[in-house]
């Protein structure tokens, strides 16, 4: 079974939310944060990082 990381991030980030362990304003300081950083030079090389741990994580689970 293949999960979206996409999904899974909403999902602690809304557990987070619900749990006040995160406020609303950082939340959405953070996605904005990562908003800002998907249109610079760092997006392809945090793209090849996450790849790469999902890929070894895939590794060991199967």
């Amino acid at each position: 079974m293949t999960v979206s990381l996409f999904i899974l991030l909403a999902v602690v980030v809304f557990a987070l939310l619900r749990s006040r362990s995160v406020g609303a304003w950082a939340a959405i300081a953070v996605f904005l944060l990562g908003f800002y950083t998907a249109s610079t030079d760092a997006r392809s090389t945090i793209n090849n990082l996450v790849s790469s741990i999902t890929n070894t994580a895939n590794s060991f689970g199967g």
